[in-house]
């Protein structure tokens, strides 16, 4: 940070609440915490270090909800930073209160330093310019991110499908894969498939595997044929034993290490904490594959936070842009994702991660490109943590019920009264790296 400190001992910055902009410098806020601020940091050294760069720039923390007092408080004072990584509940109130550039402003700009041709989009894998839209314009991307991915005993797999050398991860439809529960479970012998966890996600995931969407519009959908069909498997895999009830994530990766279990979901930024789990008990081959869906065509949930670029002056604007356009490119988005947990943003950037940095597990990168084609962004929305918290109860309550119909009716109505309100979730990234003791 030689660059930075000599900026700041000089006095050429005012930070703090001002955001007073001097010349050739960019202000970026950002919620970064451990080694992802580190990775951020480390990048921030290398623009303002390299003797390219056009402006200097000058990061600065705060917690999520400091971050957002102080841009609610900025927007009205109209003193806000140029670039700032926000949630996507965020995204979705500043979005609706017009204080942020459409980036398609940039995207589709006839100048190459600030376009992007169709080339280096489909570089891009589709939720870097999918997870920051709102209201069908794009106001956000992620530098990387977290999806929900399936972790495979592969010791298992091969009793249950036989002595193939290489079995596929898991079967490519629903269908197939409640079949395969079937033969891999055993009540007397204590194994079952897989676990169901009390957490919003677990309905999200199993709902995208049935077609469901739980997206479009600030409130999600999800009294839908396709939710009720994954509640009614989940309730069937349950009451059959095929799937047993934990309260967290972190149980199910213990159980999973002793080899209870076929398969479980978990985020990607897990990865290594279960690979190493896996290792120090049973340590079976392991595989990570996403849930098959009906129709073949995987979904899996993805959540990441987004940058994203106030309303200021065409320069500031631009600035903002050109600095987020170089986060995104391969090296950056390589050295990123090999410094933190979170998958990369392009394709072009697995070549140069080594295969140990991949998720931790062994994985050809064309694999792993596969894998991130299927991730799915949670479209942003103001009332994120209610929403998850209302998908939460549903769950619940369908499984010690089994009155399915009745609680997505009774959560779809407590949902339409959240309406646009901002109601925060809890940050992705903490989360996704506490490590399960």
């Amino acid at each position: 940070m030689k660059a930075l400190l000599r900026w700041l001992v000089g006095g050429a910055l005012a930070l703090s609440t001002s955001c007073t902009l001097q010349p050739h410098t960019l202000i970026l806020w950002h919620t970064l915490d451990g080694e992802h601020e580190r990775a951020l940091l480390a990048l921030v050294d290398r623009w303002n270090q390299s003797p390219a760069a056009a402006f200097i720039v000058v990061p600065e923390r705060r917690t999520h909800e400091q971050q957002h007092r102080a841009l609610m408080q900025g927007f009205a004072q109209k003193r806000v930073p140029d670039l700032v990584l926000v949630a996507p509940e965020q995204l979705a109130i500043y979005a609706q209160q017009n204080q942020l550039v459409a980036l398609e402003t940039f995207i589709n700009n006839a100048d190459p330093t600030l376009g992007l041709s169709p080339t280096e989009r489909e570089a891009f894998f589709p939720f870097v310019l999918t997870a920051g839209r709102w209201n069908e314009q794009l106001f956000g991307v992620p530098q990387g991110g977290q999806m929900r991915l399936a972790f495979v005993n592969q010791l298992r797999l091969q009793e249950v499908q036989g002595t193939q050398p290489n079995p596929e991860p898991l079967p490519n439809t629903t269908a197939a894969l409640m079949s395969l529960c079937a033969a891999a479970s055993d009540f007397a012998l204590g194994r079952a498939c897989f676990v169901v966890t009390s957490e919003a996600i677990t309905l999200e995931e199993w709902a995208l595997a049935h077609g469901a969407s739980l997206g479009g519009g600030t409130i999600p959908t999800i009294n839908t044929p396709a939710t009720r069909n994954a509640l009614n498997t989940l309730l069937e895999q349950v009451s059959q034993f095929r799937a047993v009830r934990v309260r967290t994530e972190a149980e199910a990766e213990q159980l999973f290490a002793e080899g209870e279990l076929l398969f479980i979901t978990a985020w990607s930024g897990r990865a290594r904490n279960i690979a190493q789990r896996v290792r120090a008990a049973e340590n079976f081959p392991l595989s990570i594959t996403v849930l098959p869906s009906e129709n073949g065509s995987a979904r899996a949930p993805f959540r990441a936070p987004l940058w994203v670029i106030p309303r200021t002056t065409s320069a500031r604007e631009q600035r903002a842009w050109r600095f987020v356009r170089w986060l995104l490119e391969a090296p950056q988005s390589a050295a990123y994702a090999t410094q933190t947990s979170d998958l990369p943003a392009r394709r072009d950037a697995l070549p140069r991660m080594s295969e140990a940095a991949l998720l931790g597990v062994p994985l050809a990168p064309q694999n792993l490109a596969r894998l991130l084609d299927a991730a799915t962004p949670t479209p942003p929305r103001p009332a994120q943590g209610c929403i998850d918290r209302v998908l939460t109860k549903a769950l619940l309550l369908s499984l010690s019920s089994g009155e399915i119909e009745v609680q997505l009716n009774e959560a779809q109505a407590e949902l339409q009264q959240l309406g646009t309100r901002y109601c925060p979730g809890e940050a992705l990234t903490p989360a996704a790296q506490t490590v399960a003791r």
